[in-house]
């Protein structure tokens, strides 16, 4: 056994999604290196002498990738078939919960369905999840199509208006409140394979 020989550190990686793309940084020869994916495809690259600069260079990567897809789009309205692309490639990213509560929708045909209801069927402690989970669902969505959502006129959240219809219109009068799916996002969540 050699007592001189110079062990090699491990190799830490730390890895984490965000605006649906994968960030990888790790640390080599004294160097943070960090890499930007998308479908398992290395877009960017980047060093730097720190791992907390390393991490928010390659969001701001990210960032700037998304304003360019969205500036060359014009910030379009999605169409059906970018709309039924776009949930294809984040399905494998929403939880189990917004898998639940959107294939509850999918079989159930988009009918008006209670608050209370989707609560249970998602498994969540309160109905304030369910708007929490869909709007992250809206958010999901545009940052894969690269659409900036306008805010609706009664001030609604705008990822939330990207796949709920406004839930005034479905109330119940005395009951809970009913929730629908936006139209257009309901009809490519019924075009696409579920798995």
């Amino acid at each position: 056994m050699n007592i001189y020989a110079i062990k090699k550190a491990p190799q830490i990686k730390i890895q984490e999604t965000y605006r649906n793309h994968r960030i990888v940084s790790y640390n080599e020869n004294g160097k943070h290196i960090g890499e930007v994916l998308k479908n398992d495809i290395r877009i960017a690259y980047c060093e730097s002498t720190g791992v907390t600069t390393l991490l928010q260079q390659l969001r701001t990567i990210i960032d700037d990738l998304i304003k360019q897809k969205n500036y060359i789009r014009k910030n379009a309205v999605p169409t059906q078939k970018q709309l039924i692309n776009a949930l294809e490639a984040v399905l494998p990213v929403l939880t189990d919960s917004q898998h639940a509560m959107l294939f509850y929708q999918v079989i159930h045909d988009n009918i008006g369905i209670d608050l209370e209801k989707l609560k249970s069927v998602a498994g969540c402690q309160n109905t304030t999840d369910i708007y929490l989970m869909l709007a992250d669902v809206g958010r999901i969505l545009c940052d894969e199509v690269a659409y900036v959502p306008p805010t609706p006129i009664e001030g609604r959240d705008p990822f939330v208006a990207m796949v709920l219809e406004p839930d005034s219109k479905y109330a119940n009068t005395e009951s809970s409140i009913i929730l629908k799916f936006q139209a257009d996002f309901f009809s490519a969540l019924k075009s696409i394979k579920w798995r």
